[in-house]
């Protein structure tokens, strides 16, 4: 077939879809019916509208106030400081450091082989008490997940069960909205 052959087939039916187009009857506007299938009640209604507008509300979330964070804020460092000072206090932590700090200076001032070893010795002892005072791995995760949730109640964030629970209520209180009110 040629260009000019295709062309005019394509004209052709172009004008044909146009005409039948023309000549076709009307189509129904709706094929749904716009008269409501139930009917609801004038209080039925207004608990419907206030269901719509909590379940929004609540995954819309909120953004809080600056004192909000602050205390937020406060609520972490006292949850890690508790943590912390479970394992061992600050006291004790800072007369180790002290004491670490004096055992570096003596290492300096020895002037023995046999002297700087034992110093070594006991500067590891204290070191590995302080390193067992740290947070484990899943201490540190179990810390962050309080954290998560304080957060979380904060911003008023739901979770994945809470929101399709929100979301099918906010749903029913749609379709109840389109019921006629009696």
């Amino acid at each position: 077939m040629t260009r000019t052959t295709r062309r005019g087939v394509a004209a052709l039916i172009t004008a044909a879809a146009l005409s039948a187009g023309l000549f076709a009857a009307p189509a129904p506007v709706s094929a749904k019916s716009k008269s409501p299938r139930c009917t609801v009640t004038a209080d039925q209604r207004a608990t419907a509208v206030d269901q719509l507008n909590a379940g929004l509300n609540a995954l819309r979330g909120r953004k809080p106030t600056t004192a909000e964070r602050k205390a937020l804020n406060a609520a972490v460092a006292e949850l890690v400081r508790a943590a912390r000072d479970a394992k061992m206090s600050p006291e004790v932590r800072k007369a180790k450091l002290a004491e670490l700090k004096a055992l570096h200076a003596k290492l300096r001032a020895a002037t023995t082989a046999e002297e700087r070893l034992a110093v070594r010795a006991e500067m590891r002892a204290i070191v590995l008490d302080l390193k067992a005072a740290r947070l484990t791995k899943a201490e540190r995760a179990e810390l962050a997940a309080k954290i998560k949730e304080l957060k979380a109640a904060l911003r008023g964030k739901l979770t994945k069960s809470e929101r399709s629970t929100v979301q099918a209520s906010v749903k029913a209180a749609k379709t109840v909205l389109t019921c006629k009110v009696v």
